[in-house]
């Protein structure tokens, strides 16, 4: 379905849930360098599948960079946080092991698919999901992008 959408820009998170122009409680509100940008629609949903999972077709299909953009925010995640679990979902469902005390290690736990391993290096992946690769280098390139503001 088509919805339309509307950017807003504010200098501050505050000034952007102060607005009267949206219920705050139904959207996401991402603070970057440049100001707080209003671009996703959540009413309160997590971004996770019912197996712990972002993207679950990021083994074998492209993820769009408006996938990434609109990821529903949950209060104790960031974009940038959600966007390291969306990467290293890759590698777990290829059967990484993180370390013990990883919040990686304890959040995919909870999932019977997580079968950890070993260590699982970004060429193992690309031999034989080369479109995950992609995907990995495409989430880290909107990591960068992020933390760059």
């Amino acid at each position: 379905p088509m919805v339309d959408v509307q950017l807003t820009v504010a200098k501050s998170q505050q000034e952007a849930l102060s607005t009267d122009a949206f219920d705050a409680s139904a959207y996401t509100v991402h603070v970057l360098t440049e100001g707080a940008m209003v671009y996703a629609e959540d009413g309160g949903a997590s971004p996770f599948d019912a197996d712990g999972l972002l993207f679950p077709n990021s083994l074998t299909e492209r993820i769009a960079e408006t996938d990434m953009w609109s990821l529903a925010i949950p209060a104790d995640k960031t974009l940038l946080q959600l966007l390291g679990y969306g990467r290293n979902e890759i590698f777990a469902r290829c059967g990484n092991k993180f370390s013990d005390t990883s919040a990686y290690t304890r959040f995919y736990s909870n999932y019977p698919w997580y079968q950890p391993k070993g260590s699982v290096s970004y060429n193992t992946i690309k031999a034989k999901y080369p479109v995950a690769a992609e995907n990995i280098e495409s989430i880290k390139a909107m990591e960068k992008l992020i933390k760059e503001g």
